[in-house]
């Protein structure tokens, strides 16, 4: 079931968000928003999204504060819109400080430490789980907490800055966040750019209309090369049924010409469209080749079956030939026997009648 968010939390959505996408947008060091949304997706009621030109392996100093800077947009634009504060911003306390921490602990990017590292912990079985202990006191602890309150302090003073010298912008972009739900690149350049919330909302409202007509004519064509496609089969099926006699020549011409008939009209509207028969044709072709290789392959094997079998009948019929010519020898031996008795009876008979 989709969750049910009033108009206030939608509103105070997309004030955050539009804290997030400005300073992304106006600090020098980070990548420049791509997307904005007030549209509930799981557990977030809302998001900000950044194209990062790389994977962020070897960010540099300038880079990490001015994303430390950006995760705290949301919070402010809360401060300053509401004088109130929300739990969204939760994340995005978690996210600038573990980038602080390591500025100060792993990557040596701290002005009282400089190049010296604290990630090293050793880890202590006690009881019945394991424990980390630090490789360094107290009091050096307590140093590295006052130089990552430094650093998130020094990124929150300036994003402030930034968000009240342009909180004209915060507010358009909210509202047109909360007319569209979603933005993006254009839609933000346009509204840093001073246009007017009447002029971007027709310029989206005009993309999405192209974008719907593209949409219907792609399932057009799809539609129409489905057609062709079956209607080819039909032909070929017709071909086998004249063949074996099934259906009549007239019935078999009538098929074709259905088909030939929807063809000419199909490359009618694609020289309309301005595209070449043979951009129907490649897709066509394309399914016909994968359907005639399976043909190819089944009736190999039919072709292999019937040969076995014509195998094995040849061979029972050379070894029945076998048999019946061996039985007929030996019936011819069986009867000369016989023959030769026959003659010497006659030879006797005649000596005694002389």
């Amino acid at each position: 079931r989709s969750r049910h968010i009033s108009p206030k939390e939608r509103e105070n959505t997309a004030y955050h968000e539009s804290g997030h996408a400005i300073l992304l947008n106006k600090l020098k060091f980070v990548e420049d928003t791509q997307e904005v949304s007030i549209i509930a997706r799981g557990v977030a009621e809302g998001y900000t999204l950044r194209l990062p030109e790389n994977d962020d392996n070897s960010m540099t100093f300038n880079k990490l504060n001015d994303l430390i800077a950006s995760c705290m947009g949301g919070r402010i634009a809360e401060e300053m819109i509401f004088e109130d504060v929300t739990v969204g911003a939760s994340k995005d306390i978690q996210q600038a400080t573990k980038l602080a921490r390591r500025m100060v602990t792993e990557w040596g990017m701290s002005k009282r430490f400089g190049f010296m590292g604290f990630d090293s912990e050793a880890e202590v079985f006690v009881g019945r789980d394991y424990h980390s202990r630090a490789q360094y006191s107290e009091k050096t602890a307590g140093m590295i907490d006052e130089e990552i309150n430094e650093i998130l302090n020094y990124n929150y003073a300036r994003a402030k800055k930034i968000l009240n010298d342009d909180i004209e912008l915060l507010h358009r972009m909210s509202k047109l966040l909360l007319e569209k739900g979603t933005i993006y690149k254009q839609e933000v350049d346009m509204l840093i750019e001073g246009k007017s919330l009447e002029e971007i909302i027709n310029h989206m409202d005009e993309e999405e209309r192209v974008r719907q007509v593209k949409a219907e004519k792609g399932r057009k064509e799809r539609e129409e090369i489905n057609k062709l496609r079956e209607l080819d089969m039909k032909v070929k099926t017709s071909e086998v049924f004249l063949k074996h006699g099934i259906i009549t020549e007239q019935e078999h011409k009538n098929i074709v010409k259905i088909r030939n008939d929807y063809l000419a009209k199909t490359k009618k509207n694609l020289a309309n469209k301005g595209k070449t028969e043979s951009d129907l044709s490649s897709t066509v072709n394309a399914e016909k080749v994968d359907g005639n290789v399976s043909e190819v392959k089944k009736n190999r094997k039919i072709d292999k079956k019937t040969s076995s079998v014509k195998n094995k009948n040849t061979k029972t019929t050379k070894n029945k030939t076998k048999k019946t010519g061996t039985e007929i020898d030996a019936k011819k031996v069986q009867s000369k026997p016989k023959e030769l008795k026959n003659k010497k009876n006659d030879s006797d008979s005649d000596k005694k009648g002389e």
